[in-house]
């Protein structure tokens, strides 16, 4: 209203009781399953995994570990990735030498299914679950089979090779625009890729941007119809997804 003040939304502390004075999150995601049930997940470089839960509609402020019998050593900079396939909440914690874990929304947090390939990063899009970023192969995206993301070594599962030994590697797979594109950077060095196709038997991967990438997955983000990124240089792009920026 003209002429009249308003008083700035404030904001408070989620939890009053801390995991830990040294422990970092290393990512927090919101997950919702069918079930309508809403939950925080987070990974901290505690080596744990824990839930919030939502009670009347906000987080009840405590976390609860769910990180179960799976064990891993993860830093403050090993970033994790989160994405949601089959109603199930696939979890990367960003170490190049441990394969995704799986939640499903009630018990502990247990790997995934499959034999999927150590990663740092994970997307779902075409009804296949994808990961990228393995320790010996840095430039390889791997997928799962058509509607298994439990599923990596048969059916229409398979893995695409993004210019191998350039002096890069992949450091985002994002899906928009109806296709998965993928982000590689190293040193000055970048490109942008873009996959279409339903499966492997339909699947094209085309260099979209030759020179400009990024170095973090934390580093793209999708906003309405246009990715923010930060390239492997430091500047700020906004790409629209079409070969050239």
């Amino acid at each position: 209203t003209y002429g009249s003040f308003k008083t700035r939304s404030g904001y408070d502390n989620l939890n009053t009781s801390t995991l830990g004075a040294s422990v970092i999150a290393t990512g927090v995601f919101y997950y919702t399953p069918i079930s309508g049930s809403e939950y925080l997940i987070g990974i901290f470089d505690n080596d744990k995994i824990y839930k919030m839960d939502y009670v009347g509609g906000a987080p009840d402020g405590t976390w609860d570990d769910i990180t179960g019998v799976l064990s891993f050593a993860i830093g403050q900079n090993n970033l994790a990735s989160f994405t949601v396939g089959q109603d199930s909440l696939i979890i990367e914690d960003g170490l190049n030498t441990t394969a995704p874990y799986t939640w499903t929304g009630s018990g502990n947090a247990a790997a995934l299914g499959g034999s999927p390939p150590n990663a740092t990063m994970v997307a779902y899009h075409k009804r296949h679950a994808f990961a990228a970023g393995n320790n010996t192969n840095p430039s390889t995206l791997y997928f799962s089979d058509l509607g298994d993301i439990a599923n990596w070594t048969g059916g229409l599962s398979g893995n695409v090779s993004v210019e191998t030994n350039d002096g890069t590697s992949i450091r985002a797979i994002k899906p928009g625009f109806d296709a998965l594109y993928i982000f590689k950077g190293g040193g000055s060095k970048g490109s942008i890729w873009r996959l279409t196709g339903d499966d492997k038997d339909t699947f094209v991967l085309q260099r979209m941007i030759p020179d400009i990438g990024t170095l973090s997955s934390s580093g793209v983000c999708s906003i309405g119809n246009e990715f923010l990124f930060q390239s492997q240089n430091g500047e700020i792009y906004i790409y629209d997804g079409a070969i050239g920026l």
